[in-house]
């Protein structure tokens, strides 16, 4: 995964002036939970009310999923109550130990494979091609300077009709000023039908994009967005945009 960010509720907590993302993060890593509490209590709900709305409910021993930047393992662990496997990947080591001490003992370790490396699109992952039914990408994609690869390497990643979920900032005055002076951020937010056109256009079929919960941090609120892709077979990778079809679920 690229050093460029992973999973949070948290929008101060980017890179600092001379530290790689990974030793930010590494720092935070002890107070990470406090500082995301609002965004995971509202995301967890979230993510398995849309996730059984696309046919992800009730456990499957047999369903892979993968939480790509799963941080302290806040939204990989509700992940392995639907999954019998889940591969927690992040480059924070110190993120990743948490998440280890959450779930030691537990039947969620029996299930939970952490990696912690650096996936490239195009890259020597030790990931193989359609090896999962789920991919989580959360509050990660506006950390990423090449999103349309990554999106594409996702799709690489995912068994025909697999899932994609995406979490991310929506874009609003507030959001944009906690972001712009970021130095490892890409992007200061998106709207539900640019965010439904970029996993579109990288041959996903859309059935959900919409504006699902704000967060709390500190004195400000923050806007997300939650969208969906299927992994259609029948869809190619392409620059153009298209037109959402009829049963796609926008909210602007």
């Amino acid at each position: 995964m690229s050093e460029k960010g992973h999973s949070h509720g948290d929008p101060h907590s980017h890179s600092e002036a001379g530290k790689t993302n990974k030793e930010v993060w590494d720092e935070k890593s002890g107070d990470y939970d406090a500082d995301s509490k609002d965004f995971v209590e509202k995301a967890i709900p979230c993510l398995s009310n849309l996730l059984a709305a696309s046919g992800v409910k009730g456990f499957d021993k047999d369903r892979r999923a993968l939480d790509f930047g799963a941080g302290t393992g806040n939204l990989a662990i509700p992940l392995s109550k639907l999954c019998g496997h889940v591969t927690a990947v992040d480059v924070s080591p110190g993120m990743l130990k948490v998440l280890q001490q959450k779930i030691k003992g537990s039947d969620e370790e029996k299930r939970i494979e952490v990696l912690c490396c650096e996936l490239k699109p195009g890259g020597n992952n030790p990931i193989e091609p359609n090896s999962f039914d789920v991919v989580l990408c959360s509050m990660v994609l506006h950390h990423v300077p090449d999103m349309k690869a990554i999106l594409k390497m996702f799709k690489a990643f995912l068994k025909p009709n697999g899932l994609l979920f995406v979490y991310d900032f929506a874009i609003e005055t507030k959001t944009k000023e906690k972001l712009e002076d970021k130095k490892d951020v890409f992007s200061l937010g998106f709207t539900p039908m640019s965010l439904l056109e970029l996993v579109q256009g990288c041959g996903f079929r859309v059935v959900q994009s919409s504006n699902v919960f704000s967060f709390g941090f500190k004195e400000f609120n923050f806007p997300v967005i939650a969208t969906v892709g299927i992994n259609d077979s029948m869809l190619k990778p392409k620059g153009t945009k298209t037109k959402p079809a009829h049963k796609n679920r926008i909210s602007l």
